[in-house]
């Protein structure tokens, strides 16, 4: 932490600079977040064992980045062969190992057109993908004034009307990133529709960025739309789950929309201390919040930030549906206290988790049981109906 404290401190050519040589040198595979990264890719589903190898075999001219890009092209082209020879098991399996990739450059990459590219080539991938996934992945497009919002809808395998779940991923996230935590709503008969909301993803790129209230509002009331009109979903068992980010969105969200029953946030940000931590971030993490917020500078980021943590706690205050707070107690981005703060301030229908030991995602725990308790958590909390 130390060492961040010192490089932000620094102008943003010597912190770009410095950045780019732990790159070429490897150093950055050593760090703490790289190590969280690769944890989370673990419970994604990824083969951790051959990405580090595959990141550590950079050298000689060719970046980490450079490496991985070859990988998941080469991921890419395995899976259309398995698929176009109808070999599904194999073609899941390479396209899933292509998406641990996509995630992995997309984390590295601050430029908005590069993203632009990559998604180009990552799409029609991820569209095959989406039919051989069990259960099947169906793409939505949701049209909204000016552009649409994507998302994608997915049903377990049992009849009836069910619970839902929408997801909103991390500041840094795409809706694609919520595979793993789709299953385990899924495992309790819950469908699920993930999004990117309007300046994240695809929606991005229709044109969507988020201006104030009114555009995540009326993000959020479309995926509810939605979701009742598949005729497959209960009108009083929807809930909302996010992560970093999108953890505290997720409690924003069911603030503003009446029919969300439930809310659960993993790594959820402060709405006191989010624009401090944002102030505090390396410049090219600072340059990926131009994308969601429409800006191109940081003072009319900083702005935007402000005006958004003020709306933040002007209707939190109306959540009132039960919510869920899990908080790692060595996360060294959102301290603990901060999220007590909070849930005390919302009080008895909120709940804080302090997950000991766990890291801004509580990484470590994911894979082996966290992660399905909390649905377990949203599953009882929607299955019931009841509001407090």
């Amino acid at each position: 932490m130390l060492l961040k404290e010192l490089l932000v401190r620094l102008p943003e050519s010597v912190q770009n600079w410095l950045i780019a040589r732990a790159m070429r040198s490897g150093r950055v595979l050593d760090t703490p977040v790289f190590g969280m990264l690769m944890r989370t890719l673990e419970f994604y589903g990824g083969d951790v064992a051959e990405i580090e190898a595959v990141c550590r075999a950079a050298g000689r001219g060719r970046t980490i980045k450079d490496a991985v890009t070859e990988a998941w092209l080469a991921k890419i082209t395995q899976g259309n062969q398995a698929f176009d020879r109808g070999d599904a098991d194999e073609a899941r399996q390479r396209y899933l190992d292509a998406c641990m990739y996509f995630f992995l450059l997309e984390y590295f990459t601050d430029d908005l057109e590069e993203s632009r590219r990559r998604y180009e080539v990552f799409m029609p991938m991820y569209e095959r993908f989406a039919t051989l996934a069990e259960p099947p992945i169906r793409r939505v497009s949701l049209p909204y004034a000016g552009g649409e919002v994507k998302a994608q809808f997915r049903l377990p395998q049992t009849n009836g009307v069910l619970p839902a779940v929408i997801f909103l991923q991390g500041n840094e996230g795409v809706k694609e990133h919520m595979l793993s935590f789709e299953g385990c709503a899924l495992r309790q008969g819950m469908a699920t529709l993930s999004m990117d909301p309007p300046g994240y993803g695809e929606t991005l790129f229709t044109g969507l960025t988020w201006n104030d209230e009114r555009d995540f509002r009326s993000a959020v009331a479309l995926a509810v739309d939605f979701l009742l009109e598949t005729g497959r979903v209960r009108s009083d068992a929807i809930g909302i789950f996010g992560v970093s980010g999108g953890g505290l969105t997720s409690h924003y969200a069911a603030s503003l929309e009446t029919r969300i029953a439930a809310s659960a946030g993993l790594g959820a940000t402060s709405p006191h201390t989010f624009v401090e931590s944002w102030r505090f971030a390396l410049a090219s993490q600072k340059k990926k919040s131009f994308r969601y917020t429409g800006t191109d500078n940081l003072r009319d980021c900083e702005a935007w930030m402000r005006r958004l943590q003020k709306e933040i706690l002007r209707s939190l205050p109306r959540l009132a549906v039960p919510n869920l707070w899990v908080s790692g107690t060595e996360d060294t981005l959102v301290p603990v206290g901060d999220i007590r703060r909070v849930t005390e301030e919302l009080g008895a229908h909120s709940e804080l988790w302090p997950i000991p030991g766990g890291d801004h995602l509580c990484s470590q725990f994911l894979a082996d049981g966290l992660a399905d308790q909390i649905f377990d958590w949203l599953a009882d909390k929607l299955q019931t109906g009841n509001r407090i």
